[in-house]
């Protein structure tokens, strides 16, 4: 496995076998962008942000089953639109068929949605809320009293949909409002707010700038919603009342172009939701940078290969856990959590033993065909 991590042409090759492997399906790919901590990697990655890292990639699955089938990483601080049409070229080229894009909301200027709109493949893009599109008509729709009520995995949404034209390109908006987590994001928002003004009540700053750049680094975007002064001593903050109450009026909506007529809410909804476990499981990496010195391309490059190995166990055993009536209860993380309290234990003799198993614990474990030795060699 370290072999191929340490050479391109081999993780390459990976993906053409693990293709194969999986019948050649056709593949939705999720463009991805996070920001870590580039503390240990500022000596080959360039960024403007001293303390973060844009890690922008994505990811391909199969449609039919669901399976991560190969990865492209960018390596670039700032990337557009015409990314996905080399990353469409090159799997072409490699005989990898992707179907379906779902991208970021990056990509929301003109150039951008004109150069998706052009891709011979259907698309769906998530509006963020700093476009024209939102301020133009987003609360009118969502203020219509004839939105159609969905439930999806247990969450309740009001959905509508609409034909716009976005830059001079026909598309199809969605619409989604969730009450519940509307209230989630607000206290959430209100928690890291509340965290962000303790800091800075008991730092001291020199200058607005220096204050202005340390907000930012703790929560994005903050500066816009408060007032900020300086008196010559102490730097002041206080809230822009206007910039918080929009702030929490865009809470639980979600909007969404795409330039494929026949996809529906619920098929958008599940697109949504692992696009999210993709950001979920990746942003684990932020600890793999802080902790270890990644001094180069290759190393990052080679680590990047590992977790995206570690993925495709993680998907795997999600869905086989999806497939048992038993588990289905479970997520992974909260199985693994209790099969994680069986311990190993090394005996005077130096013979070692797995300590008590749990009722559950083997339950679990005999759903998943594993066999539990006696004593380990």
């Amino acid at each position: 496995m370290k072999k191929i991590a340490r050479s391109e042409d081999k993780i390459n090759e990976f993906f053409r076998l693990w293709n194969v492997k999986q019948n050649n399906p056709k593949c939705v790919y999720y463009d991805v962008g996070l920001t870590l901590d580039s503390s240990n990697i500022t000596d080959w990655y360039y960024s403007e942000d001293r303390l973060n890292f844009k890690l922008n990639f994505g990811v391909a699955f199969s449609r039919a089953t669901n399976i991560p089938i190969f990865y492209k990483l960018y390596l670039k601080n700032v990337i557009d639109a015409d990314s996905l049409e080399n990353v469409y070229n090159s799997s072409k080229a490699n005989n990898i068929e992707i179907d379906f894009f779902i991208t970021r909301p990056d990509y929301c200027t003109q150039y951008d949605i004109n150069k998706i709109s052009k891709l011979p493949k259907s698309f769906l893009l998530p509006i963020s809320s700093n476009t024209l599109l939102p301020k133009s008509i987003l609360n009118r729709i969502f203020n219509n009293s004839n939105l159609k009520k969905i439930n999806f995995e247990k969450n309740y949404y009001l959905y509508a949909k609409k034909n716009i034209e976005f830059y001079n390109s026909a598309l199809i908006l969605h619409l989604f409002l969730s009450e519940q987590k509307k209230i989630a994001q607000v206290d959430n928002f209100i928690g890291k707010l509340s965290d962000l003004e303790t800091i800075v009540n008991n730092k001291v700053f020199s200058n607005t700038k220096e204050l202005i750049f340390f907000m930012e680094n703790k929560l994005k975007e903050s500066t816009s919603l408060y007032d900020i002064s300086y008196n010559g001593e102490t730097v002041i903050i206080s809230k822009k009342k206007h910039g918080i109450s929009k702030l929490f009026n865009r809470a639980g909506k979600i909007a969404i172009v795409t330039n494929d007529i026949s996809i529906g809410s619920k098929e958008i909804l599940f697109f949504k939701k692992e696009k999210d476990i993709i950001e979920n499981f990746f942003k684990k990496m932020n600890s793999e940078v802080s902790q270890y010195s990644l001094q180069s391309r290759e190393s990052f490059k080679g680590r990047f290969f590992l977790y995206f190995i570690a993925f495709i166990i993680y998907k795997t055993l999600t869905l086989k856990i999806q497939k048992k009536d038993t588990l289905s209860k479970y997520t992974l993380d909260e199985i693994l959590d209790n099969l994680r309290k069986i311990k190993k234990i090394t005996l005077s003799n130096n013979n070692t033993i797995l300590s008590d198993i749990a009722p559950e614990q083997k339950r679990i474990l005999d759903e998943l065909h594993v066999k539990v030795p006696k004593q380990i060699i």
